[in-house]
């Protein structure tokens, strides 16, 4: 029993609960903290399966003659509840005796009874195990820090030519595997892109082939990042005009007058009014007062540079920031968006585009906050 708790230890870094079943006695000889967890049982117990076991949908004695790969189990915890798991089952054979390996891969409130898959008799090692955990699962030498084995969510990602290929070749910002060779590293956790897709993985060191090297398991978090982007996106963005909004444009000031302090940079701040707005939305409506605020923000967008932060602050006021860029560059940049507008004015429309504005260049050895710089642009606006 010891050899096979030793042997497998590394169970406890897969993020689903498991069990080994030794088939014979119909002992659980091996289960990991999450499985402990689930059935509020203690940790290095051996059950009988009758003990923990209400029920299943195929009795344990003719898993092996049906060849059942996917079951549903009835689990009695420590405080007689009784909890439904759907259970993946591979069979394996250690020293002439036969071990049922069950990945419980959720808890489940309805029987779907269409699961039965063959089974599969393979021999038990670190390979298999992997080769049947559903999630993505690869192992990487520490000292070349190579893709030594993909398990088949990992190749389906990777391709099939992956063997002693460079890490950096497949994950994306991988930096935080430069821990690798601290001798700390003990299943951290971080993201990466890997493929098209984006992955929450955890990493830790294992012993394979005889040499110390690094297990990741990931799961694909694709879904929730584009919904955290989604919302973030939501959160600073003007719904109108795309722009960043007035809380997002705070922000970056805020930001940009704490690194001018610390960093010394120079950057210059333009406050802009777009003249006439009342007037267009009382005589024209308000979809007309919409069209014109957006060819504004189009004509303005089309002459300052991409690092430049474009903020609304209100209906037809807005902020612009250009970092490390002085006065005089600003002021031209200004003069060459009058002279878009004028020539625009040139052709027959039914009001004019116009604007008002203010600058201020902040230097290292002004002290000003957010409230300042306001303060002083919504002062001289022309």
């Amino acid at each position: 029993m010891d050899s096979i708790n030793q042997r497998f230890d590394f169970l406890e870094l897969v993020p689903v609960p498991i069990s080994i079943l030794d088939f014979e006695t119909k002992t659980f000889v091996k289960t990991n903290r999450l499985f402990n967890n689930i059935l509020k049982i203690e940790e290095n117990q051996n059950f009988k399966a009758s003990e923990i076991i209400k029920s299943s949908d195929i009795a344990l004695d003719d898993i092996l003659e049906i060849g059942a790969k996917e079951i549903f189990i009835f689990f009695k915890t420590s405080d007689s509840a009784i909890i439904p798991l759907v259970t993946t089952i591979s069979k394996y054979n250690i020293d002439n005796k036969v071990y049922l390996l069950f990945f419980h891969k959720e808890i489940i409130k309805s029987l779907d009874k269409n699961l039965v898959i063959e089974d599969f008799p393979y021999s038990m090692d670190i390979k298999n195990i992997l080769e049947n955990i559903p999630m993505f699962a690869c192992i990487l030498s520490l000292n070349k820090k190579e893709i030594i084995f993909a398990n088949a969510s990992c190749r389906r990602i990777f391709g099939n030519n992956y063997y002693k290929r460079p890490a950096s070749d497949f994950f994306i910002e991988i930096g935080e595997l430069d821990e690798l060779d601290n001798n700390t590293l003990s299943n951290k956790e971080f993201n990466s892109v890997i493929g098209s897709k984006w992955f929450s993985l955890s990493a830790s060191y294992i012993t394979f082939e005889d040499r110390k090297s690094v297990l990741i398991l990931g799961k694909d978090i694709s879904i929730q990042k584009k919904n955290e982007d989604t919302i973030i996106f939501k959160a600073t963005i003007d719904d109108l005009t795309k722009t960043y909004n007035k809380q997002a444009g705070i922000d970056f000031l805020n930001d940009y007058l704490l690194g001018h302090n610390i960093n010394k940079n120079i950057f210059t701040a333009v406050y802009i009014e777009f003249k006439g707005i009342k007037d267009i939305m009382d005589t024209h409506g308000l979809s007309e007062g919409d069209n014109y605020i957006l060819n504004m923000v189009s004509i303005i967008r089309s002459a300052i540079r991409q690092t430049d932060i474009f903020s609304r602050l209100y209906h037809a006021e807005f902020l612009i920031l250009f970092p490390n860029c002085v006065k005089e560059v600003v002021q031209n940049i200004m003069k060459s968006i009058e002279n878009k507008l004028s020539f625009i004015n040139t052709q027959e429309l039914n009001y004019d585009y116009e604007i008002k504005y203010n600058i201020l260049e902040i230097t290292p050895n002004m002290e000003l906050n957010s409230d300042d710089v306001f303060k002083i642009l919504s002062q001289e606006i022309r």
